[in-house]
């Protein structure tokens, strides 16, 4: 095999096809975030355009709680709060992840983050080590699914209770049950 840019990767090729499903991935949740902005508010390309004029993933959530939160229908705003919340954390699982630097001890799989120890005044830089496993990762994939698919049932109830036309297969997503959020990393 030729020389990589993360020899940790090489060694773990499982845990970072899920490790990339979930920061290339996260994307996807906007987009049906932008999906729900849409039913709420009715506007139907005006979301996508405020939403994706901006660069932060957190500004995008801070947009669209603000084309959301004034509009959304009393009986779902507990349902929505929920899927903010648990979009807010997914994006925190992505971004451990995109700003990390990998390395593996032993059979381990570990991540550091290099600002925390840049921004330290003492003479010593310490890095903390995180670490993940297959299950763990597995676990957070589920999560944005469900997230998803949360998403995806608000969308269709807002559209409902707006007696619009649900915007795929003119069938309304059920509920998903609750998911208990995962872990960010495994306990070293």
């Amino acid at each position: 095999m030729s020389r990589t840019i993360m020899p940790a990767a090489a060694s773990f090729p499982a845990e970072f096809a899920h490790i990339g499903r979930l920061v290339v991935g996260y994307g996807e949740l906007e987009f049906s975030l932008v999906g729900l902005a849409e039913a709420v508010t009715g506007v139907l390309v005006t979301p996508l355009r405020v939403l994706f004029r901006v660069r932060s993933e957190s500004q995008r959530l801070d947009l669209a709680d603000a084309l959301i939160r004034p509009s959304i229908d009393e009986k779902l705003r507990p349902q929505y709060e929920k899927v903010l919340s648990d979009l807010r954390y997914c994006l925190q699982i992505r971004n451990q992840f995109a700003h990390a630097h990998w390395a593996s001890e032993g059979n381990r799989l570990n991540f550091t983050h290099l600002e925390g120890a840049a921004k330290r005044n003492d003479a010593e830089a310490r890095l903390t080590l995180r670490y993940v496993d297959l299950s763990l990762l597995e676990q957070q994939e589920a999560f944005f699914v469900y997230v998803d698919d949360c998403l995806f049932h608000l969308t269709d109830a807002s559209a409902e209770l707006a007696s619009r036309p649900l915007g795929h297969d003119g069938l309304a997503a059920a509920r998903p049950r609750p998911l208990k959020r995962p872990a960010l990393f495994v306990a070293s």
